[in-house]
């Protein structure tokens, strides 16, 4: 139930049960060890932010750049030529025309790169302490109010068939219980504790409740998995028996039937941020350098000092196409006016044509590789998914051929596990349309918005519409499994 006492802070509110540890909120055992003092190990923590000079240093060296060159560029180059001094390699005509362009892609980088400075990516505990509140302030003067369910519901995914079941992992003899009996039933257990609280309340327990004791258990049964994963990163994968029987020996490799393919393995239930207090949304990771959730969290730019995330993604891409641009423009201008200068050569000109070429390369490759990742429905971090699952195949493949041998077989297991999944990739859950239908959903409907630092994402956020290929917890079903419609 949600505590409507007011005088509590909002994230007592969203996980009334969850005493704050002393020491400003967080964790003193998860601050790094080292011979640092006591006061910087509890400073770089995942709860806290870095220092703020740590996180913007970067902004003051890439403004500092961006005014140098307009020095470089209008007053020692275009200045010349537009006074016509004795000096000046170019006219009055061709120093006017490369100041006015200059000018122009500026305003338009200083624009963009503004807009992405103050526009946040979109915290997730902002967005559940306004619910929270909302949500308070809406049941208690209703003591008899329905039920309220919560914005993730618990769901237990059952496959439609045995191909989804994967192979349980090795346990030692005293333990053979545990993955078949223990997992009913505390989840059973836990189930009864939750019905006869909701019989006593009418309001059914609050989901942040479940979220630490969900957790809890499978912490405790999964002990098998392959890596530790961070609350940042994608989902462990459950690696599929490779040991063949004497009939699929190294010797027997016509076909490779019987080689299954790495499936990941999804918990299901709420995921709970330790650090946030909060049940994260749907795509929503942990920044340990901003210290909070970032909703479709992509990564931490070090160039604009924050994170990149659903809310200032656009953005993100917008200031790189101009970067990349007035980069560009730069680079043109101070190879034409050093090849074309008569008089001794400017050093200022030249080391900017470097320094330029490094930023428009970068700006170039970003741009390029996240508009991709836009028409595909991916982040960064959601693309790593698909590189894991590449390494984890070839893993299956060497342990099962060879390293250097048997190429042929290879690529004929890679067909088949391609059909079963219908060519559906690992990390292709949220892509549910076309190209087009994926970059407006990122970048808005006007295309003015596309150009320009302008409009907003759509949606909230927090819920998003999935590939109907995969399961509702985010299962990635093979083509027998798909609904009937879609086989």
């Amino acid at each position: 139930m949600v505590d409507a006492n007011p005088a509590l802070p909002l994230s007592q509110h969203i996980n009334p049960t969850h005493q704050a540890p002393p020491s400003g909120g967080h964790d003193k055992s998860d601050a790094p060890t080292g011979s640092l003092p006591g006061r910087w190990k509890e400073r770089y923590t995942p709860a806290r932010p870095d220092p703020w000079v740590q996180r913007k240093i970067a902004v003051g060296i890439l403004i500092a750049l961006v005014i140098w060159s307009f020095y470089v560029v209008v007053g020692r180059i275009c200045a010349p030529a537009i006074q016509r001094q004795s000096a000046a390699s170019w006219s009055r005509a061709a120093g006017g025309g490369t100041m006015v362009g200059y000018v122009v892609l500026w305003l338009l980088f200083a624009w963009s790169y503004l807009k992405m400075l103050v526009t946040g990516p979109g915290f997730a505990k902002e967005v559940r302490s306004r619910h929270a509140l909302k949500l308070m302030l809406e049941v208690v003067p209703k003591a008899s109010a329905p039920p309220v369910e919560p914005l993730h519901p618990f769901i237990q995914y059952n496959p439609p068939s045995d191909a989804m079941t994967l192979p349980p992992p090795p346990v030692p003899p005293t333990a053979m219980q545990q993955p078949g009996t223990m997992r009913e039933p505390a989840r059973s257990e836990h189930m009864r504790d939750a019905s006869s609280s909701s019989s006593s309340d009418p309001l059914g327990p609050d989901p942040s409740m479940l979220a630490p004791i969900t957790n809890a258990v499978g912490s405790a049964l999964a002990p098998h998995a392959s890596h530790q994963m961070s609350s940042s990163a994608t989902l462990a994968t459950q690696r599929p028996p490779t040991s063949m029987s004497k009939k699929g020996k190294r010797g027997d490799l016509e076909s490779g039937e019987h080689l299954q393919r790495p499936v990941p393995r999804v918990e299901v239930g709420p995921r709970w941020c330790r650090f946030c207090e909060i049940n994260k949304p749907d795509r929503t990771h942990h920044c340990r350098h901003c210290g909070t959730c970032v909703m479709a969290f992509d990564h931490h730019c070090l160039w604009v000092g924050q994170c990149v995330g659903w809310g200032n993604h656009k953005f993100f891409m917008v200031f790189n196409m101009w970067s990349a641009l007035f980069c560009l423009y730069i680079l043109v201008i101070c190879i034409v006016y050093t090849s074309q200068s008569t008089a001794n050569t400017d050093g200022q000109v030249v080391a900017l044509i470097p320094v330029s070429a490094l930023f428009f390369l970068f700006s170039a490759m970003m741009f390029g590789s996240h508009v991709y990742l836009v028409i595909t429905g991916k982040t960064t971090v959601e693309s790593f998914r698909g590189r894991d699952q590449h390494e984890r195949e070839a893993e299956v493949l060497q342990q099962a051929f060879g390293i250097f041998w048997h190429n042929f077989e290879k690529r004929r297991v890679r067909k088949r596990w391609k059909e079963e999944f219908g060519g559906v990739p690992v990390d292709g859950r949220w892509r549910f349309g076309t190209a087009g239908q994926m970059w407006k959903q990122d970048m808005g409907q006007s295309w003015w918005g596309w150009i320009f630092p302008v409009g907003r994402p759509l949606g909230d956020g927090i819920h998003f519409q999935s590939n109907p290929h995969f399961g509702p917890n985010g299962e990635w079903l093979r083509k027998q499994d798909w609904p009937k419609d879609l086989q």
